[in-house]
C-alpha cells in the first residue's frame, strides 16, 4: 500500500531549513516528491510525503508511521513561521506583500510562477498578516489555475499563452478583495 499527505511548508523553505528534512525523510524510507508526484518539483511549497516500503508492513503501520512523521514535519512548519513572525517579520511581511502585489495586479501568469505566489498568499492568510482572502478560496485558486482546469472552464483546450492570460484574470479578481496589512 502506498499512503501520501500533501504538506505545505512555505516556513521551511522561506529558512532554507527544507532540504535537511527532505534527507531525513529519505533515510528514514520516506518519499518526498513534488506537488504532482514522481519526478516534480515542488511548487507552491507543497510536497508529497510517502512510504517507499510496501511490503512487510502493515496498513495501519504504514499509515501510523505516516501521521506520526507528518506531525513531526507539521511541528517543525510551526516552529518555522513563529521564528520568522518573530526573528524576520519585515522578512516575512516582504514575502506575502510582493506575491499579494504581483497577483493582484499581473496580466500574465505561468502555473508555476502562480502556485509559488499563492503559496505566499495562503502562508499570509494562515498568520493573519492578509485579510479578506480565506485560505479556502486560496487552495481552490491552487487548483482551478492549473492547466486542466483551466482548460475545463472555458470548455476547449487553450493554448499555453492564452491560459496564462486567464489564469492572472481569475486570480487576481479574488486577491483583489484582499487587505495586506504589515
Amino acid at each position: 500500500m502506498r499512503a501520501s499527505v500533501m504538506v505545505h511548508v512555505p516556513g521551511l523553505r522561506l529558512l532554507n531549513e527544507i532540504d535537511p528534512i527532505i534527507k531525513g525523510l529519505t533515510k528514514i524510507g520516506l518519499a518526498v516528491r513534488g506537488l504532482q508526484g514522481e519526478g516534480t518539483e515542488a511548487s507552491g511549497n507543497m510536497f508529497q510525503i510517502s512510504n517507499q516500503t510496501t511490503l512487510g508492513e502493515s496498513e495501519p503501520a504504514i499509515i501510523d508511521r505516516l501521521i506520526r512523521i507528518v506531525g513531526e514535519v507539521a511541528a517543525h512548519e510551526a516552529n518555522a513561521r513563529t521564528r520568522l513572525a518573530e526573528e524576520r517579520r519585515l522578512y516575512l511581511e516582504d514575502f506575502v506583500g510582493r506575491a499579494y502585489g504581483v497577483l493582484s495586479h499581473a496580466r500574465v501568469l505561468t502555473s508555476h510562477e502562480c502556485l509559488d505566489m499563492l503559496s505566499a498568499l495562503r502562508l499570509g492568510c494562515e498568520i493573519g498578516i492578509l485579510t479578506g482572502l480565506e485560505v479556502a478560496e486560496v487552495n481552490r485558486l491552487m487548483l482551478y489555475t492549473l492547466p486542466g482546469h483551466l482548460q475545463k472552464a472555458e470548455g476547449r483546450a487553450i493554448p499555453p499563452e492564452e491560459r496564462d492570460v486567464a489564469r492572472a484574470t481569475l486570480v487576481q479578481r479574488a486577491v483583489r478583495q484582499a487587505s495586506f496589512k504589515a
